[in-house]
């Protein structure tokens, strides 16, 4: 038959024949590596300047509590298939959320708990349970491009002491506002279920 004809044939050629054509599809990936290598970085340099931007959109240091929907794009990608389990996408997000605790303004900070709240609140807990653990890993380690200060440092939650009143209030309100969201991953982490809701607006 032909395809008996066909398989003798490829045999025929033997070993040898068959190691020449791997060796052709080697060579010609390996010269299109260099393509897929500039593509990815590119992807990369896109992917990283559009979750900064997220995260400037939903920090911003103004009094008014910064919308669910500017958060959408974000909980959109946790929900895509694997992101979650993504240690490159995971840990940009967190760090960037976590230097942004480093700024001065109080709104800032408050609003970076915010985001951590509403992950926990927002994600089905199969995408939510990676996430914790993956919070948890990330807060006993230390930053190098913060004179290694540890991830999500209560130290960055207390107040200047040239703050105002409000200021201080503020960040007393904030710090046992991260306990409690910090309470939530735990928990997750644990027992595989968030404590009872103090549901993210």
């Amino acid at each position: 038959s032909r395809r008996g004809g066909r398989g003798r044939q490829q045999a025929a050629r033997g070993p040898s024949a068959v190691g020449a054509a791997a060796g052709g599809v080697a060579s010609s990936l390996t010269s299109l590596a260099p393509s897929f290598r500039r593509a990815y970085r590119s992807l990369k340099g896109y992917f990283s300047s559009e979750l900064e931007a997220l995260i400037l959109a939903i920090t911003r240091p103004t009094p008014e509590a910064s919308p669910l929907e500017e958060m959408q794009p974000l909980l959109t990608e946790f929900a895509r298939k694997g992101a979650h389990e993504d240690a490159e996408f995971v840990g940009a997000l967190l760090s960037k959320l976590s230097r942004k605790l480093t700024e001065r303004s109080p709104f800032t900070k408050l609003k970076v708990v915010l985001a951590l709240h509403r992950l926990t609140s927002k994600l089905e807990l199969p995408v939510l349970r990676p996430l914790a653990q993956f919070y948890l890993d990330v807060r006993r380690a230390q930053d190098p491009k913060r004179a290694n200060a540890r991830f999500f440092s209560d130290q960055n939650l207390v107040a200047d002491p040239a703050a105002t009143a409000d200021e201080q209030r503020l960040m007393r309100f904030s710090r046992a506002y991260m306990r409690y969201v910090h309470a939530r991953f735990e928990a997750v982490d644990r027992s595989g279920s968030p404590l009872p809701h103090m549901r993210a607006a």
